[in-house]
């Protein structure tokens, strides 16, 4: 998928290491004009324009325009979008960074991305002071789904995490986890795209009940929603072009 995306975005953009030469080539222009300074200069984290950070600045910042008319895991009215917030979980560490962290009253959505690493990834083990959290089922729910240890595409560890900062930050708001994931346009004839699937479903079932929510959707299908009547004009437009940039077919 990787090699596909390259050659749609022009060899001629990357070096021998097989990424970009300048990181702003990552970057929409709409996507740029709603980002700070800082927001735009870590360029290492840019230099592959399909990832996960990549794929949230350059799918939200423009929603910075109007974020009350985005509608997100079923929630909208959102007053606050931020990206990459560090947010503590009450266990010793370093907290999890959210890669776009959404507020609205009442609310709170933590946006976990994946570009192509998850259909080459083996997740790694919890670290024993999360270990010990999820072994308590702490946040309720979650915990059984992480412990289980035995996920080979979804990193369950990272969105366990994301969920426990979520409850310990916010504990009087309602709180959700969104996973995106970027995925080829034939995915429904490729296996790994088929068992990352397969576990979402699963992560789905076991999570239900839990005191953090849990969505998950590609972000294909959420550019091809942007691209409805009824969202604003300048969304309409934001799905076409990341759908031109990064979707792909591989098989």
């Amino acid at each position: 998928m990787a090699g596909a995306l390259r050659r749609r975005f022009g060899e001629e953009r990357f070096g021998l290491d097989g990424r970009l030469r300048n990181p702003r080539d990552a970057l929409l222009p709409e996507a740029a004009h709603w980002l700070n300074g800082a927001e735009q200069r870590e360029g290492e984290a840019l230099r592959l324009p399909w990832s996960a950070r990549a794929l949230l600045l350059n799918s939200f910042a423009p929603w910075r325009q109007a974020p009350g008319k985005l509608r997100l895991a079923g929630i909208d009215g959102f007053r606050r979008l931020a990206f990459d917030v560090r947010c503590p979980t009450g266990v010793r560490g370093t907290p999890p960074v959210v890669g776009l962290l959404a507020s609205a009253p009442g609310e709170v959505l933590g946006v976990v991305a994946t570009g192509v690493e998850a259909y080459a990834r083996r997740p790694r083990a919890l670290a024993p002071s999360y270990a010990r959290m999820a072994a308590q089922d702490r946040p309720a729910g979650w915990g059984r789904a992480a412990a289980a240890g035995d996920w080979r595409h979804l990193d369950c560890a990272v969105l366990f995490r994301v969920a426990l900062a979520l409850r310990f930050t916010f504990p009087d708001a309602r709180c959700r986890v969104l996973y995106l994931h970027l995925e080829p346009a034939d995915a429904a004839r490729l296996e790994p795209c088929l068992h990352h699937h397969r576990e979402l479903e699963r992560l789905a079932r076991t999570v239900a009940d839990a005191e953090v929510g849990f969505v998950h959707l590609s972000f294909n299908q959420l550019w091809r929603q942007w691209c409805q009547d009824d969202v604003p004009v300048f969304a309409a437009r934001l799905g076409a072009a990341l759908a031109a940039r990064y979707v792909v077919a591989v098989g």
